[in-house]
């Protein structure tokens, strides 16, 4: 389960065979169930989306609304709400891995709206955020994949990627750059894909870090098989862990992205990486990867293609945080009915 999805996202996910599914000792969830996790980050829930047959896990638990007595979609963003999810921390225990005790749910209280119709209308409003957002996710992750695919059919020699990118090695204390200068750590950098959604503040981190450009690839080379590649959005600071890596020509800058993205790429630098229990990768792994060049015309219009996209995820992405932002303001408010409804709509419907 990833936190602030709205429903199950199956990701590095194990399989069983029929048996043991049938004969799983804890109940299958159903579709409207809410999957809680009880350990290790007490409090998360999602969603469970359409019939899938899988099980969960034994570090957390399938809620099933009473349906007269909540919605469930309702149930679901109550129990999202800043006073709930205080509750919850202060009732689980352990500090190293804190868990949520199953018996405790006997023991949560908090309020809800009496009329099922006004929690349907509550969970209507707040949905309709998460659908907008989940579908600039889906148009990100297929632009994506259009990248990746393009670039893989594409012909002709092979060359090294050092030959059209530099290493960027400008360190800087985070102290003094601009308020609201944007911070990439290795968290914010998402697996396999080429724009991150979530960003720090410099403000937040006090050792020294790399500058970067707009434009400008950030390489995670720790554990490169995590794949932590994307394109830098606007100029800021990142983590060391993390290689700056600038085409040395901007007309090939989407080239750059693309050919540093690649699988065959990440597969070299894993294959290249020093390190044991905490492989890392350098540039002169990285420069050294031998990767398709198709020829100079083929190669520019290629990459005007891929900073065009870019342009568009990074669009979709920031227009995505505003509408989480918007979410989680208006989720406290109209839970305690500072906020009514149709309020809420108005509000919504100006930005969806």
């Amino acid at each position: 389960m990833k936190e602030g999805k709205r429903e199950v996202v199956f990701e590095n996910i194990r399989y069983v065979d029929e048996h043991t599914h049938a004969t799983w000792f804890r109940a299958h969830p159903k579709p409207g169930d809410i999957l809680f996790v009880c350990k290790g980050s007490p409090g998360r829930v999602a969603m469970v989306p359409d019939p899938v047959p899988y099980c969960i896990a034994q570090d957390m638990v399938a809620l099933r609304a009473n349906p007269v007595a909540a919605d469930a979609e309702y149930l679901y963003y109550r129990l999202r709400s800043p006073d709930v999810r205080a509750s919850i921390a202060n009732m689980h225990v352990g500090t190293m891995i804190p868990h949520f005790k199953k018996g405790d749910f006997n023991k949560l209280r908090f309020t809800v709206h009496d009329s099922i119709s006004e929690q349907r209308a509550i969970a209507e409003v707040l949905r309709s955020l998460d659908e907008k957002i989940a579908i600039n996710e889906r148009i990100v992750l297929l632009l994506d994949e259009w990248v990746r695919s393009s670039f893989t059919a594409m012909a002709g020699q092979s060359r090294l990627l050092g030959e059209f990118a530099s290493n960027i090695r400008k360190q800087v204390n985070p102290l003094d750059v601009e308020p609201g200068t944007p911070y990439y750590g290795l968290e914010h950098l998402p697996r396999r894909q080429m724009w991150a959604s979530t960003v720090g503040v410099a403000s937040d981190v006090t050792s020294a870090k790399s500058a970067f450009h707009e434009g400008d690839i950030l390489f995670g080379k720790l554990r490169p098989y995590f794949h932590k590649v994307v394109a830098a959005e606007g100029n800021g600071v990142c983590s060391t862990d993390i290689l700056v890596v600038r085409s040395n020509d901007p007309g090939l800058a989407g080239f750059v992205l693309a050919a540093c993205a690649s699988d065959d790429t990440v597969r070299a630098c894993v294959a290249a990486s020093e390190g044991t229990r905490m492989p890392r990768t350098s540039w002169k792994d990285l420069r050294s990867v031998p990767v398709i060049w198709p020829g100079e015309s083929t190669a520019r219009s290629f990459s005007v293609e891929v900073s065009m996209k870019s342009r568009f995820a990074g669009g979709l992405i920031r227009e995505s945080r505003r509408l989480m932002n918007t979410r989680d303001e208006l989720l406290p408010l109209l839970m305690s009915g500072k906020v009514r409804v149709r309020e809420a709509e108005k509000i919504v419907e100006g930005i969806v």
